[in-house]
């Protein structure tokens, strides 16, 4: 294999390239208009005309429309009495519709009647939560790499297990986490005392 000789003063030559960069970092893509504007970009155009921040796709009011419209679309249900309640827009946890009530009386400045403590509760878009999955506990993970290769548990390590997941079968539920369904503003009849 014979290679071409090629001297040095003749190894390169000046070319003009044309692309996209990002003004405020000089990073260059090329082709690649939006990602050149994306790039050091702080808020962006939303197609209703707004604007919004990095990391969302639209503006805050969007957002809170397609919020509505997901919670509207949602199957109605009577709480239980058992299960846990949470507001779809600020997370915060109630044990019981008692309890939305109590703090919608403590925001409020007025006086309000039942039906009004009823009428904003349902403002809140309350949904049902449902019991979070637990872990169950595996002694066999636990220990990992700790036991030998093709090794069973030692002795006492099934014992430990059962025990371990028993207790955690008695301290169900852990914890709530919100369900597919809204709260209709009802109580179902085994709820009810």
């Amino acid at each position: 294999m014979t290679h071409e000789q090629r001297r040095y003063e003749d190894g390169a030559e000046q070319r003009t390239v044309t692309g996209w960069t990002c003004t405020r970092c000089g990073r260059f893509w090329g082709n690649d208009e939006h990602m050149a504007r994306y790039c050091c970009s702080t808020d962006f155009p939303c197609k209703c005309g707004g604007r919004h921040e990095k990391g969302w796709t639209c503006c805050r009011d969007c957002r809170d429309k397609l919020d509505l419209e997901r919670f509207e679309k949602r199957e109605r249900r009577p709480w239980d009495g058992e299960q846990m309640l949470v507001c779809d827009r600020s997370d915060r946890y109630f044990s019981s519709p008692e309890d939305i009530y109590e703090h919608i009386a403590e925001e409020s400045d007025d006086d309000l009647t039942e039906s009004q403590l009823h009428e904003r509760a349902m403002q809140m878009r309350i949904m049902l939560c449902r019991p979070t999955p637990v872990r169950w506990f595996n002694l066999s993970e636990f220990l990992g790499e700790s036991l030998p290769e093709d090794c069973d548990l030692p002795a006492g390590g099934i014992a430990v297990e059962k025990a371990v997941n028993d207790w955690i079968a008695s301290m169900q539920p852990m914890s709530w986490e919100p369900s597919k369904y809204a709260w209709d503003g009802t109580v179902s009849k085994c709820g009810e005392e």
